[in-house]
């Protein structure tokens, strides 16, 4: 069991090194403990980009849409396309590709006045992921990563509207209670202590930490959800423009 627990560690961290970013804001790529040589280029990147001014916590519009300086983007589009659904997937928790279709799907032909602007797709796209049970339990900190808390909810250790819940890819509506069994406070606790609370937790969550108690409110189309990723921002705009090449 020991083995395979390090195989998967193993190939997470490979996917940022893939990737050369810390997608996910993991605290072990931020302390540099790795040693192997093929490991060297990577932290040397880290450690160069986090000593820049103002680097270390990039500040990001999310409503604006910028084209790369490069003048062989248009060469590289399926690249960036392909790169950017990677990342968004593997930071939301490794999300498969028919959730990605069926979300998009879902954007694109919903009725509502809100979704049919093409300026607001990908904030809604965006909301949907938001609204998900096991990325509020990130957000709020009571995980350390949102396979933590998939497996959290999964066991039974998460009720919503104190009903013991299993699923994880429930949406959350305005005003639902989520809270914790008494059995998992002490891991929730535990992870807490050992987190930076960064990013802070965002406004549309009214968090309780003497209680563990959560209380969703519905302000996301007010909300600026560039503080929700300090490292990488997803481009939610090209996953819905080219969703049918990903």
């Amino acid at each position: 069991m020991r083995k395979d627990f390090k195989n998967k560690r193993k190939l997470l961290y490979k996917k940022c090194l893939n990737f050369r970013t810390n997608v996910q804001y993991r605290k072990r790529l931020l302390l540099f403990k790795f040693k192997k040589r093929k490991w060297n280029n990577f932290i040397h990147f880290l450690k160069r980009t986090s000593k820049r001014r103002n680097n270390f916590y990039k500040l990001y519009d999310i409503n604006r849409y910028i084209l790369p300086q490069t003048s062989a983007f248009f060469h590289k589009k399926y690249k960036t396309i392909l790169h950017n659904k990677q990342k968004t997937s593997f930071y939301y928790g490794g999300l498969k590709k028919k959730f990605w279709k069926k979300q998009i799907n879902h954007v694109l032909t919903r009725k509502k006045s809100f979704f049919k602007l093409k300026s607001f797709k990908h904030l809604a796209l965006l909301s949907l992921l938001e609204r998900r049970l096991d990325v509020l339990l990130y957000r709020a900190h009571f995980a350390p990563s949102i396979k933590y808390a998939r497996q959290l909810i999964q066991q039974g250790h998460v009720n919503l509207n104190n009903s013991v819940i299993t699923e994880s890819s429930v949406r959350l509506k305005n005003n639902d209670k989520v809270s914790l069994n008494k059995i998992s406070k002490n891991l929730v606790y535990d992870n807490l202590k050992n987190s930076t609370l960064w990013p802070l937790p965002p406004k549309y969550l009214a968090i309780n930490y003497k209680t563990f108690e959560i209380i969703f409110t519905d302000t996301l189309s007010t909300y600026n959800y560039s503080m929700n990723f300090p490292v990488f921002l997803p481009n939610f705009y090209l996953l819905i423009r080219f969703s049918k090449y990903i």
